[in-house]
């Protein structure tokens, strides 16, 4: 497991947080691994085949807020 269980993180995040955690999760957490969604850049960890390429797109990103905002604890 890397990251925490999302279902009662996100229930106490705004929708523009959790965009936000998605487009620059280091603002939240200058240590973490997540890699920036939606952002090119130096600051994405990721593996070499999607390096220099867009992970999500703006719906994708929009798709992923949506769903984490109906996950229940």
């Amino acid at each position: 497991t890397l990251g925490p269980d999302l279902s009662a993180r996100a229930q106490k995040r705004s929708a523009a947080e959790l965009r936000a955690r998605l487009l620059e999760p280091r603002l939240f957490n200058p240590d973490t691994i997540m890699p920036r969604y939606g952002v090119l850049g130096p600051g994405s960890r990721v593996h070499r085949l999607f390096k220099d390429k867009v992970l999500l797109s703006p719906q994708e990103i929009d798709d992923v807020v949506a769903h984490l905002q109906t996950l229940k604890p």
